[in-house]
């Protein structure tokens, strides 16, 4: 059975539980990292020398880390033989906007939001650093903007078919 590691409160582990939801794949996840600890310890490193979630663990030993790797992956390796529906667009060029979405993910909107989270729901109000957050906003609304303005072309950012994009 494929085993998940990583937290179920980060949202890098859960977008590969999503992937594995969607492609009705079954996993085992084992909670490490935050409160859980472990992602120091010398077993974790061996398979995440980042020592961050989520990383993938195939029963034949085969590891993977990052989550849009993990769900490129996942969804090469079983969209045709576990899915009802692909995650993985067969057509080049759509595969590879919904590799661009994906990457956005990480490179714009994911930095973004982040000081807004952290600042407001992770952060004690006395703690809050309000021009981090204001400028995260800012952020972040200029990269929902986008997202808009793509949706209003096609059904889902990367086409108009569902994919990981």
């Amino acid at each position: 059975m494929l085993k998940i590691w990583g937290r179920n409160t980060s949202s890098n582990v859960q977008k590969v539980l999503w992937a594995l939801g969607e492609m009705k794949l079954p996993s085992e996840r084992i909670d490490v990292g935050g409160a859980f600890g472990k992602t120091k310890d010398e077993f974790y490193l061996a398979m995440n020398p980042n020592s961050l979630v989520p990383t993938l663990e195939e029963e034949d030993g085969f590891t993977l880390w990052e989550s849009n790797s993990i769900i490129r992956y996942l969804a090469g390796k079983h969209s045709n033989e576990h899915a009802k529906r692909t995650l993985e667009p067969a057509d080049l060029k759509t595969r590879a906007r919904a590799h661009q979405w994906m990457d956005w993910q990480l490179s714009v909107m994911g930095p973004a939001i982040t000081p807004v989270f952290w600042g407001l729901i992770r952060t004690p109000p006395e703690q809050r650093d309000a021009r981090a957050i204001a400028t995260g906003k800012e952020k972040t609304i200029a990269a929902a903007n986008l997202m808009d303005e793509q949706l209003g072309k096609t059904q889902y950012l990367a086409g108009d078919e569902f994919s990981y994009g």
